[in-house]
């Protein structure tokens, strides 16, 4: 799937009073994609594998290791923290602020494209053995019209047949076309009044039969609903902190433990269907990850050790790339290498792919970005073009 997957990266620029960056939110980020890796392999696995495999896979606590989709779902609260903070004090230009998400999130996934769709071409061929999921992807010869509809992006169509994990990058895009009014709403409005609107219409827009894979519409608002519950963390930032403070050690640990627990079971059995009721159950420990990444000194210094800062820097890219190198590998040594041994050379490939994706095409991207937003930002201020619409002052509020 940066995001989307999707998980998509988040945006850079902070509050004045805040420091620019949250360095160990890129990690928690990078810990989300590493999460999602295991997770296509060991749903790949868990359908080959023995009953007494699957079992152990499903009851395992440490199953959050290897929560994908949940996964997913905390890369759109983070995405929805970071892409808020800029309204809080400085709001940045919508041409500038779309400037550098469609830099930072359509042209390396251009580049991710093009390496699926050359996988598609090279290996179109279903594996019945492996089950529905792995034979949505690479089961045909790329065509031009799926081709055309991938690089549109943000429109309805198949969106995991040349790779799965890109499901969550077309939502992260059109969320963030949209974010500037959804910031001015989380930043003008009561929590109390916010909150249960966003769960209201991401209820709703569930009642439906829809499909993310099929890049269905309603879907869009209920991730956006996601978007929400990380910008209202931002807005709040200062009373999380203080609640964080008041619970103490003990109760904090007690509250991590339910919080992975929740990640990993969600109260649901392993087969349950992923939709809005299920996504909302796990959102209370998503949302407590997301905050004791930031008010935990323990959490930061572990974060930023060395292996989750580097997971942070490389974990667009991962998310990108990694599906493409499972599936290449799957189809190489089908029938020749059990799927078991597979794992260590799918890490290591995914990796090291990621570091040269990230080199060679995340980092010019995002400059290129940075770029194009500057020259946006100095013509607006010598044209003497109005502020942002959205801007909300902290004194405003």
């Amino acid at each position: 799937m940066q995001t989307p997957a999707s998980i998509g990266p988040a945006g850079e620029a902070r509050t004045a009073a805040q420091p620019r960056r949250f360095p160990e939110l890129d990690a928690l980020r990078g810990l989300a994609a590493l999460a999602v890796v295991f997770n296509h392999f060991v749903v790949l696995w868990r359908g080959t594998a023995s009953p007494a495999v699957q079992i152990a896979l499903d009851a395992v606590p440490l199953r959050f290791m290897w929560s994908g989709h949940h996964a997913v779902l905390l890369f759109f609260l983070i995405s929805g923290f970071v892409l808020t903070l800029p309204y809080m004090s400085a709001p940045p230009a919508y041409p500038a602020f779309l400037a550098r998400r469609i830099c930072r999130i359509w042209l390396p996934y251009l580049a991710a494209l093009a390496l699926a769709v050359a996988g598609a071409a090279a290996f179109h061929s279903p594996i019945p053995a492996l089950g529905p999921w792995f034979n949505q992807t690479w089961s045909a010869m790329p065509t031009a019209d799926a081709v055309v509809d991938h690089v549109a992006f943000v429109g309805r169509y198949p969106n995991v047949v040349f790779n799965t994990a890109f499901w969550s990058l077309v939502y992260e895009m059109r969320i963030s076309i949209v974010f500037p009014p959804i910031a001015w709403a989380v930043l003008r409005f009561p929590p109390a009044v916010v909150l249960p609107a966003a769960f209201l219409a991401s209820m709703l827009a569930a009642w439906p039969a829809s499909s993310p894979s099929q890049g269905d519409w309603l879907p869009t608002i209920h991730f956006a609903a996601l978007f929400v519950v990380g910008a209202l963390l931002a807005r709040n930032l200062d009373a999380v902190r203080a609640f964080h403070d008041r619970l103490g050690p003990r109760p904090r640990r007690i509250a991590t433990c339910a919080a992975l627990l929740l990640v990993a079971y969600d109260l649901a059995p392993p087969e349950r269907s992923i939709g809005a009721p299920h996504d909302w159950l796990v959102v209370p420990g998503l949302a407590w990850l997301l905050m004791s990444a930031i008010c935990h000194d323990g959490w930061r210094r572990a974060l930023l050790s060395p292996l989750p800062a580097f997971l942070g820097r490389i974990s667009y890219s991962l998310y990108l790339v990694h599906g493409t190198v499972l599936f290449a590998l799957v189809h190489v040594a089908w029938g020749h290498v059990a799927l078991p041994w597979l794992l260590p050379a799918y890490v290591g490939l995914s990796i090291g792919l990621a570091v040269l994706a990230h080199r060679l095409v995340e980092e010019p991207a995002k400059a290129l970005g940075h770029a194009i937003a500057g020259r946006l930002a100095r013509n607006d201020a010598g044209a003497g073009r109005p502020a942002n619409r959205f801007a909300i002052r902290e004194a405003g509020r």
